[in-house]
């Protein structure tokens, strides 16, 4: 909800991986376009949930999902767009930061 109203900065999302920093560079994709493809998320995208290691070595508790996406119309889409992998954890302190684990083509 809070990322459909526009209400979420890009600076409240944190690359808290290596990897996914260099995935990110890889696909061309920023900040931006990652909210975005968050924004289009539905509960059937739901992959798993994992615990995941992040760069300071401490381990959070990650949703994974899979999504098909139109990544130069920027929404989901049923033909030819990508199967794009995202994993990330909220913040659970009340803050609301979102940390992106993986984001890849998948």
């Amino acid at each position: 909800m809070l990322l459909r109203r526009g209400d979420f900065d890009t600076e409240d999302l944190w690359i808290a991986t290596t990897k996914c920093a260099k995935d990110l560079r890889k696909e061309g994709w920023s900040s931006a376009d990652v909210l975005q493809m968050l924004v289009c998320l539905t509960p059937q995208d739901y992959f798993k949930s994992e615990w995941c290691e992040i760069s300071t070595g401490h381990s959070l508790p990650c949703d994974a999902y899979r999504l098909p996406y139109d990544a130069r119309r920027q929404c989901r889409t049923d033909k030819g767009g990508l199967r794009v992998y995202l994993k990330f954890s909220v913040d659970e302190e009340g803050g609301v930061t979102i940390t992106l684990v993986s984001c890849h083509e998948g």
